[in-house]
C-alpha cells in the first residue's frame, strides 16, 4: 500500500501579463510531484477565488473571462490525488488594458427557444451572437415584457419569481466589452405553469460516456431520459466541474439531442462532466454518472526514437574501449545516447548497467571503467549495448550488443608517442601549472596508463590527466619541465621538449579597469567590446561579464556568477529578448586573481528590426592622374544580398551594378573602379556604398597612376552627426584635404570647429549646407573664414544636423631640391561618442518626505552592493500589492522621532521600472543612504528600507590602452605618435616601448589638456634596438591616437591608427596577387600573457579555403612579415584573395603592401 503525504512542489507565477482587454496570460515554473500519486494539478486563482484547474504539466493558461480596464490579483498552488496541497505562489497583479476602438455592435441574438417553464419560473436560450469589432463579447440584457431583468454572460436565462399560467414575452441583446450593444432580438412568449402542472421530475440520464476528439475538443453522449409529468422532456443541462463544483449550466442541449460537442479546451487538460434533465415545467433530474476525459497534448512527444544501429567496439587500449554507432531519428529530436554494459546470463537473464550518457548528436564515446567504476582489465570480454533517448525522454529498445575484448599487455613492447604542445596554462607567484595534449600508443598497444612529470630534471609526479599544478615553488625562482608517457605494459615514450619560465613575484595590484565598453545591438543579440586592461605585475588572464535585468531574481542579483568569461575583448550575448533592458558590467582579472573595477553599461534591446550592414567608401577618382580599387570581402557563414550605389557630389545617384546582387560566404571582391566599369566611369562619380544583409570588411586604395603615391582607408561603417579629424597639418611642407559625405536622406548642414592643441576652441568656424547624400571636398583651410586656417590648428570636429561620414588626406608638397619627397596618408574620420550611458545622476535636488504624498504597500528588501568608488548597484523587490507604474531611487537622510523614524528625501538619482539601479557618479569616500519609493498615477508610496554605503576611498583607476605595432626605425625610418585628448579633463598618459618578449623596456609620460593634442617622436624619446617590437600608450582620459611612420630614404610616409582590443579573430582582406610587382606585409600581435597558437586561413577570392599555416607568437610578442614567409610556394600566395587570422588567445594587427621599387606604401588596419 502506497501512501501519498508529500505534496507537490510550490509553483511561482513569473508572468501575468494582459494580452489585450479581455485576455491574461498567467506562466508559472514547472513543478514535480514526488509522492507518487498518479496525477497532479495546478489549480488557478483569481482574486482569491479558484477559476481553473489544469495539468500539473502545463506551465501557463489564459484567462478570457476578464474585463478591460480592471485589476486582478492571480496566485497558483498545486494539488494531486490524494489532496496534498502545496503552498500557495506568490501574487502577481494584472491590469487590462482599455478596449480597443470599437465602434461596431455585436450581432443580434438569434434562435430564441424556451427551455422550461414551472408555475413560477421560465427559463430560455438563444444562439451565441458574435463580435467583430476587436473588443469581444461581453454577454446579454435580458428584458421581460419591455423591461430588463437580468444580465448574463452565458446564452440562457432563467427568469423566477412569475406568477402562475401567465404568458411573459422575453427579448434578448448583446453586449461587447466596448459597451456596444445590439439591437434586439425577435420576442419568444412562455407562459407559466397552473398549480395542477408538471411537479415530476424527468428520469436521471444514464450512460455518460465521453471521447477527446483533438487537443482542443471532447464528444459527450449518454442515453435518454423519459418524462411522466405531462410536460414533456425540454432537454438536457451539461456540467463541467472547472472549479472544483458543479454549479454553472455549460451548456443546454435540447431533446432528443443525446450528444454534446464541447471546443475551445486547454490541450493536455483534465476535465470532469455530468448532465441532468429538464422537462417542460422546469423540474430537474438528478445528476448522470461523472466521466473524466483529458484532452490530447500533440506537442507533448511519446513516440520513442528509433533503436541505435551498427554498435561496434575496438580496444584503443587494455583500458580504453572505443564504442561507435549509426545514429537514431526522432520526429522531435534525439537528445542523448545511454551506454550499457551487459551482462549475460545472469539468475534473471541479461542485465544491463548503465555507464554513461552521451549527448548527441554525438555517436562515439570512450569507455575507460566498468559498472563498478573499476578500471577495464587486460586480456577480458566486455559487451555494450546502447538506447537513444529523445527530448521528450522517450527511450529506445536496446541496441544489438557488441563485444570487445581488451588486448593482453604482454604482447606490447613498443613505447607511445611523446605528449605534444607542452605548455604553461598559468604562472603565478604561488603556483604554475602545466598541460599537453594526450600522448598516443603504437597501433596495436595496451594504451596510455600515465605520465612522468619532470621539474628541473627531477621526477615530481605521476598524473592520469593532461595538466599538473605544481605548488611547490618560490617566487622569482625559474623552473623547467618535460613530461613523459608510459603505456599499461611499462613502456616509456621519449620526453617532450623543455619549457622553462620563472614564478613571478607576488601580486597585490589589480588590472586597470577594461575601459571604453560599448555595444553593437539588434533585436536579437548585444556585442560587447572594450579597451584592453594593462596589468603590469602577473598579466591580465581574463575578463569577467556579468549581466542583470529585470527578470533576474532579487537574492540572485548581489551574488550573480558572471555569464561569461573570456580573454578577449568582446563578448557577444545571444540571449537577450527584444523590447528588454539589461545592465553589463565588465571586470578584468589577473593572474594573482585581483580584480579591477567593473566597467557598467546600460542596454536597451530594440524591437526586430532589420540591421543596417551597410559600408561606405567616400572617395572615388579615375581620371587621368588617380585610379581608385577597393578590396570587399562577406566574412559571415552566409551568402549577402548585396547593392552598389554610386552618388555624385550633389547626391544624386548616378550608377547602380545589378550584376553584382549577391556575395557568396567567404567571398570577395576586389576591382579597380575603372575595371568596375569596364572603363565607362561615370564622370561625376564622387563615393558609393554597398548595402548588404551580412556584415562585410574591406578598405578601398587610391593613387596616382605613376606610381609615386598611394594610401589606404577602411570602410566606413558608423555614419555619426559629430566627426573628428584628428591630423591637421597645414604649412609649406604639409597640405592636408577633407572629404564630408552626408549619407542620411535629408538635406542637412555641417559646421567646422578648430581646435589648438591645447583644446581651445578657436575662432573662423563656418557652416556648410550638405545635400542629402551629398559631398564636399577641399583642402582644411577653405572650410573657415576667409578660407584660412585658423592659426595653431591641431584638431577639426564637424557637426551636423545629418549622419556623416569622412576622411582627412595629408601629405607632403614634395621638394626634390630640399631632399623633401611625395608622400600621402590618410584616416577614417573618427566618430565621436555619445555622453556615457552611466551618467545617470539628475541635476534636480530637492527635499521631501516620503511617504507623505500616498502612504502606500513600500518596495521591499532594498540591497546595495559597491561596484565601484563611484558607482552602486541597488536591488529590490516588488511590493506585496505588485509593482508601481515605476520606482524612484532618492538620497535620503534617516531622521529618529518620538514617533519612530523618518525618511526625509534629498536627492533623486534616477527612475526606473526595473527593480535594479546602478546609481553613477558618486564620490569616493563619501557615505549615502539610499531609499526607493514606488509611483503610481503621480503618487508616492511610503519609502523602502534604506541602505547605506560608504564608497571606496581609492579605485584601481580606468586606463585607455593603444598599441602602436610598427615602428619605422627598424627600416630607417621615423615614428611618430600622435594624441588627441576626446575628454573635458586633462589626461595623463604613459609611453612604454614593449620588447619581443612582451616586458616594458622605457618609459615616458605626458600631460594633455582638456580636448587637446599631443604628439611624440619614437625613435627621440626612445632607444629603438632590434627587439623593441611596439610602443603602448596608456592614459586615464579616452583618447584618439594614430602613428605617422615616414621613410623618405624608401619614399613612402602613410598611418595608421593604434589598436586598443584583442579579438579572437582578425582579418586582412586583400593579398596582392601579383608577386612579381607587389609585396604584401602582415602584422599579429599577441596581446595575452600565454603563447598563443595563431591560425592563418588562407582564402581564395571565392570563399574557398585554399590552405591553414600556423605561427606560435611568444607571450607578449609580435610576428610580421612579407606573405612569403608565411607561405613560400608562390602558386599558393598567387591564388590567395584574403586571410582569416584566428588566434586561442587575443590579437591584432595590421595589413601593409607596396610595389617591390618600395616607392609607395599603404597600411591599413586589421579588421
Amino acid at each position: 500500500i502506497h501512501l501519498d503525504i508529500i505534496p507537490p512542489d510550490t509553483p511561482t507565477l513569473t508572468q501575468a501579463n494582459p494580452l489585450d482587454e479581455t485576455d491574461v496570460q498567467l506562466v508559472w515554473s514547472s513543478v514535480f510531484d514526488y509522492g507518487g500519486s498518479p496525477s497532479y494539478y495546478i489549480d488557478i486563482y483569481r482574486n482569491g477565488t479558484r477559476i481553473k484547474t489544469v495539468d500539473g504539466s502545463l506551465i501557463s493558461w489564459t484567462d478570457n473571462t476578464v474585463h478591460s480596464e480592471t485589476t486582478y490579483n492571480y496566485k497558483v498552488q498545486t494539488r494531486d490525488d490524494a489532496g496534498n496541497l502545496s503552498a500557495f505562489s506568490n501574487i502577481l497583479q494584472a491590469t487590462t488594458p482599455a478596449p480597443a476602438n470599437d465602434e461596431i455592435a455585436p450581432s443580434i441574438p438569434q434562435g430564441l427557444y424556451k427551455i422550461s417553464a414551472g408555475t413560477t419560473s421560465i427559463s430560455i436560450g438563444w444562439n451565441p451572437s458574435t463580435d467583430t469589432g476587436g473588443s469581444g463579447l461581453y454577454g446579454y440584457e435580458v428584458f421581460r415584457n419591455g423591461t430588463q431583468v437580468g444580465s448574463v454572460t452565458t446564452n440562457y436565462f432563467s427568469d423566477s419569481g412569475l406568477q402562475e399560467s401567465t404568458s411573459y414575452t422575453y427579448f434578448v441583446r448583446a453586449l461587447d466589452n466596448a459597451g456596444n450593444r445590439s439591437n434586439l432580438s425577435s420576442g419568444l412568449t412562455v407562459s407559466t405553469a397552473g398549480t395542477t402542472a408538471d411537479t415530476t421530475p424527468p428520469t436521471t440520464p444514464s450512460g455518460l460516456t465521453g471521447s477527446v476528439t483533438s487537443d482542443t475538443s471532447v464528444h459527450l453522449s449518454w442515453n435518454a431520459s423519459s418524462d411522466a409529468g405531462g410536460s414533456g422532456l425540454s432537454g438536457y443541462q451539461v456540467f463541467r466541474n472547472d472549479y472544483g463544483s458543479y454549479t454553472t449550466v455549460l451548456a443546454f442541449i435540447s431533446a432528443p439531442t443525446q450528444t454534446f460537442d464541447n471546443a475551445g479546451l486547454t490541450p493536455g487538460t483534465q476535465y470532469r462532466f455530468r448532465i441532468r434533465a429538464v422537462d417542460g415545467a422546469g423540474n430537474v433530474s438528478g445528476y448522470s454518472n461523472e466521466v473524466t476525459l483529458t484532452t490530447t497534448n500533440s506537442a507533448v512527444d511519446t513516440e520513442p526514437p528509433s533503436t541505435p544501429t551498427g554498435l561496434t567496439g575496438s580496444a584503443q587500449s587494455a583500458q580504453d574501449i572505443l564504442l561507435q554507432w549509426t545514429a537514431s531519428t526522432d520526429n522531435k529530436g534525439v537528445a542523448s545516447y545511454e551506454v550499457y554494459q551487459n551482462i549475460t546470463g545472469g539468475p534473471f537473464g541479461d542485465e544491463h548497467h548503465l555507464l554513461q550518457t552521451v549527448i548527441a548528436p554525438t555517436t562515439s564515446t570512450h569507455v575507460t571503467e566498468d559498472k563498478d567504476g573499476n578500471p577495464l582489465t587486460p586480456a577480458t570480454e566486455y559487451h555494450f549495448s546502447v538506447k537513444a533517448v529523445d527530448t521528450s525522454d522517450n527511450k529506445s529498445d536496446f541496441s544489438l550488443p557488441t563485444m570487445v575484448t581488451t588486448p593482453d599487455v604482454a604482447n606490447d613492447t613498443t613505447p607511445p608517442f611523446p605528449p605534444t604542445n607542452l605548455h604553461f596554462s598559468e604562472v603565478r607567484s604561488f603556483h604554475i601549472i602545466i598541460a599537453f595534449d594526450a600522448a598516443v600508443d603504437n597501433d596495436g598497444g595496451s594504451g596510455i596508463r600515465q605520465y612522468h612529470v619532470y621539474r628541473n630534471g627531477t621526477l615530481v609526479a605521476d598524473i592520469s590527466t593532461t595538466t599538473y599544478e605544481d605548488t611547490d615553488v618560490v617566487e622569482d625562482q625559474s623552473y623547467s619541465y618535460y613530461v613523459t608517457a608510459e603505456d599499461y605494459a611499462g613502456n616509456l615514450s621519449d620526453p617532450t621538449d623543455t619549457i622553462s619560465t620563472t614564478v613571478p613575484v607576488e601580486d597585490l595590484v589589480a588590472p586597470t579597469t577594461p575601459s571604453g565598453l560599448t555595444a553593437d545591438i539588434t533585436s536579437t543579440e548585444v556585442t560587447l567590446s572594450w579597451n584592453m586592461s594593462v596589468d603590469d605585475g602577473s598579466g591580465v588572464d581574463y575578463y569577467e561579464v556579468y549581466r542583470t535585468d529585470s527578470s533576474t531574481p532579487f537574492k540572485q542579483k548581489s551574488k550573480a556568477a558572471p555569464v561569461a568569461t573570456t580573454v578577449f575583448t568582446s563578448w557577444t550575448d545571444t540571449t537577450v529578448v527584444a523590447g528588454s533592458s539589461y545592465q553589463y558590467k565588465v571586470r578584468a582579472l589577473d593572474r594573482a586573481g585581483n580584480a579591477s573595477s567593473f566597467s557598467l553599461l546600460n542596454v536597451n534591446v530594440p524591437e526586430e528590426s532589420a540591421v543596417d550592414n551597410t559600408v561606405y567608401f567616400p572617395h572615388l577618382d579615375s581620371s587621368d592622374m588617380w585610379w581608385t580599387g577597393f578590396a570587399l570581402v562577406n566574412t559571415s557563414d552566409t551568402a549577402a544580398n548585396i547593392g552598389f550605389e554610386f552618388y555624385s557630389a550633389a547626391g544624386d545617384i548616378v550608377a547602380t551594378l545589378p550584376e553584382f546582387s549577391t556575395l557568396a560566404a567567404g567571398q570577395k571582391l576586389v576591382y579597380t573602379i575603372h575595371d568596375l566599369f569596364d572603363g565607362d566611369v561615370p564622370a561625376n562619380a564622387a563615393w558609393w556604398r554597398v548595402t548588404s544583409d551580412q556584415p562585410l570588411n574591406g578598405f578601398e586604395l587610391f593613387g596616382t597612376n605613376d606610381s609615386e603615391e598611394m594610401v589606404g582607408v577602411k570602410i566606413s561603417k558608423t555614419p555619426s552627426s559629430k566627426l573628428l579629424f584628428p591630423s591637421i597639418k597645414v604649412d609649406d611642407t604639409y597640405w592636408t584635404g577633407i572629404a564630408l559625405i552626408n549619407t542620411g536622406d535629408t538635406d542637412g548642414t555641417v559646421t567646422f570647429y578648430a581646435y589648438d592643441a591645447e583644446g581651445t576652441e578657436l575662432s573662423g568656424s563656418k557652416t556648410w549646407p550638405l545635400p542629402a547624400h551629398g559631398k564636399i571636398v577641399d583642402e582644411a583651410q577653405n572650410f573657415f573664414e576667409e578660407q584660412t586656417l585658423p592659426t595653431g590648428t591641431a584638431v577639426v570636429e564637424v557637426v551636423s544636423n545629418q549622419p556623416c561620414i569622412g576622411f582627412e588626406l595629408f601629405g607632403t608638397h614634395g621638394d626634390e631640391e630640399q631632399g623633401i619627397k611625395r608622400g600621402l596618408a590618410g584616416l577614417s574620420a573618427l566618430p565621436l561618442d555619445e555622453d556615457s550611458a552611466f551618467q545617470q545622476a539628475l541635476k534636480t535636488s530637492f527635499k521631501t518626505t516620503a511617504g507623505n504624498l500616498k502612504a502606500g504597500d513600500a518596495p521591499n528588501n532594498l540591497n546595495a552592493t559597491i561596484l565601484n568608488a563611484s558607482s552602486v548597484e541597488l536591488d529590490w523587490e516588488v511590493p506585496d500589492t505588485g509593482a508601481p507604474d515605476s520606482y524612484q531611487v532618492w538620497t535620503a537622510t534617516v531622521v529618529s522621532t518620538p514617533f519612530g523614524p523618518r525618511v526625509d528625501l534629498e536627492t533623486l538619482i534616477g527612475e526606473t521600472t526595473d527593480t535594479s539601479y546602478i546609481a553613477g557618479g558618486l564620490t569616493a569616500n563619501t557615505e549615502y543612504t539610499f531609499v526607493v519609493v514606488g509611483v503610481t498615477g503621480g503618487d508616492q508610496s511610503s519609502a523602502s528600507n534604506s541602505v547605506t554605503v560608504t564608497t571606496p576611498a581609492e579605485t584601481v583607476p580606468e586606463a585607455f590602452t593603444y598599441m602602436a605595432a610598427r615602428l619605422e626605425e627598424h627600416n630607417g625610418g621615423t615614428t611618430e605618435l600622435h594624441m588627441v585628448n576626446l575628454t573635458d579633463e586633462v589626461a595623463t598618459v604613459s609611453i612604454s616601448t614593449i620588447n619581443d618578449s612582451g616586458n616594458t623596456v622605457e618609459s615616458s609620460s605626458l600631460t594633455i589638456s582638456a580636448q587637446g593634442a599631443a604628439s611624440l617622436s619614437i625613435g627621440d624619446t626612445f632607444t629603438i634596438g632590434s627587439d623593441i617590437m611596439a610602443a603602448r600608450v596608456v592614459s586615464d582620459r579616452k583618447l584618439a591616437t594614430y602613428e605617422v611612420f615616414d621613410n623618405q630614404e624608401q619614399g613612402y610616409y602613410d598611418t595608421l591608427y593604434l589598436f586598443s582590443k584583442g579579438m579572437n579573430k582578425i582579418y586582412f582582406t586583400h593579398i596582392a596577387p601579383q608577386t612579381f610587382y607587389w609585396d604584401s606585409f602582415i602584422a599579429m600581435w599577441n596581446l595575452s600573457e600565454y603563447s598563443n597558437l595563431v591560425e592563418l586561413r588562407l582564402h581564395e577570392p571565392d570563399g574557398t579555403l585554399l590552405s591553414t599555416v600556423s605561427v606560435l607568437i611568444p607571450a607578449g610578442g609580435v610576428s610580421s612579415g612579407e606573405i612569403h614567409d608565411y607561405v613560400t610556394d608562390d602558386n599558393l600566395v598567387q591564388q590567395i584573395g584574403w586571410i582569416e587570422v584566428a588566434g586561442q588567445y587575443p590579437i591584432n594587427g595590421y595589413l601593409a603592401f607596396g610595389p617591390k621599387n618600395g616607392k609607395t606604401l599603404a597600411a591599413i588596419e586589421a579588421e
